[in-house]
């Protein structure tokens, strides 16, 4: 009989570990699906790369959330608890005046200006773009996108990597009218830079060279900006110094004068015009002239597989060549419109995440569940 309790209580005892053991390894698993699901995407839907993106909860059912995009734009997502007017302003934190307001009022988005602590004034020029706005269960949310720098001057810029002062209103009634103390409100949130690592290289005679490497856990991108004093194209090239010969060459230029320019991905096999590869692995991004300098962004892949390319590494120096002419189409850029460079890239990927890769599978949400478990048993 004693033999038979003893049994049937080391019986109960394996049966309760098994089942603590069951239920750390559930716990486990939500904490290391949330860690993945908190590791917001790099590159948006459309292929832009994302430069910074976050979310400010002010209150319950009242937010600011925004993405900032390597074309130079930004998406602005404000939602209030009402079913009436919403609006969401940048550049005060005391007050509407001089504030760049942007309201819903009905289904219609206005850019606006604030002269005083009264409704604002419309703008001339509207500035906001894909525009939606929806209204469900007694809560708004309204979603634009616009240029960082519109060029108007009722317009606050947006910098990435600074803190933008904003405020925030809405109502009950579908049109404008004032809010009340109670539905308006300040904050402040930074536009952090999502990029592992970056640089600028100032050359000689107004040239410039940045750039900024993003992973997104299943690939590492570089984006690429060139600027030099000249309205015709542009290139770099990359894996060579002092020479073209062998290097992996981006340029942007007119197929004929006059023509629409493109960017291409080429190789160099002497220091003669590059030859276009097969596989064109650079994605165009912006392009800017005015006042004799242009600019040329673009983004590529650390690695793109294609061997004609160069593989850049994940840390430490490599080197850049440069050129620029003053035609639309690709020709000889002569002695002074070109030169070598070297850039390094200081892999920060650990800092960005928290201290902790985003592609280790040890993390703090490990650690807690294990020691959730250990004192548990």
């Amino acid at each position: 009989q004693h033999l038979k309790k003893k049994k049937k209580k080391k019986k109960a005892k394996e049966l309760t570990s098994q089942l603590k053991m069951k239920a750390f390894l559930l716990i486990l698993l939500v904490l290391y699906s949330s860690q993945l699901s908190s590791c917001a995407e790099v590159v948006s839907p459309d292929g832009v790369i994302v430069r910074s993106e976050g979310l400010k909860e002010i209150a319950t059912n009242l937010s600011i959330a925004w993405k900032v995009y390597e074309n130079d734009t930004i998406m602005i997502e404000f939602k209030a608890p009402t079913s009436g007017w919403v609006g969401v302003g940048f550049g005060s934190t005391t007050s509407m005046k001089d504030a760049d307001f942007y309201y819903v009022e009905g289904s219609a988005l206005v850019d606006s200006k604030g002269t005083e602590n009264a409704k604002p004034i419309t703008d001339p020029n509207q500035h906001g773009t894909d525009f939606s706005v929806m209204r469900e269960n007694g809560i708004t949310t309204m979603k634009f996108t616009r240029p960082l720098d519109t060029g108007d001057n009722d317009d606050y810029v947006f910098v990435p990597g600074q803190e933008v002062p904003a405020l925030w209103a809405y109502g009950e009634s579908t049109t404008l009218e004032y809010h009340g103390k109670t539905t308006r409100g300040f904050t402040t949130f930074t536009l952090t830079e999502k990029a592992f690592s970056s640089g600028v290289n100032t050359i000689a005679s107004g040239r410039i060279v940045r750039f900024r490497a993003y992973n997104d856990g299943s690939k590492k991108q570089m984006v690429f900006e060139f600027t030099a004093p000249t309205t015709g194209w542009l290139g770099i090239g990359f894996g060579v110094s002092g020479t073209m010969a062998g290097g992996d060459i981006v340029y942007y230029a007119a197929e004929v004068n006059n023509g629409p320019w493109k960017l291409k991905d080429s190789k160099a096999s002497s220091n003669d015009a590059p030859t276009d590869d097969a596989s064109q692995d650079a994605t165009f991004l912006k392009y800017t002239s005015g006042t004799g300098t242009s600019t040329i962004r673009f983004v590529r892949e650390f690695n793109t597989g294609d061997s004609n390319d160069f593989v850049i590494p994940d840390q430490g120096t490599f080197d850049v060549i440069w050129a620029c002419g003053h035609n639309d189409i690709l020709d000889y850029h002569g002695k002074p419109h070109r030169g070598s460079i070297t850039l390094t890239i200081a892999n920060n990927d650990d800092e960005q995440s928290g201290g902790s890769s985003r592609n280790s599978p040890f993390s703090p949400y490990v650690l807690l569940a294990f020691l959730c478990f250990s004192y548990w048993i």
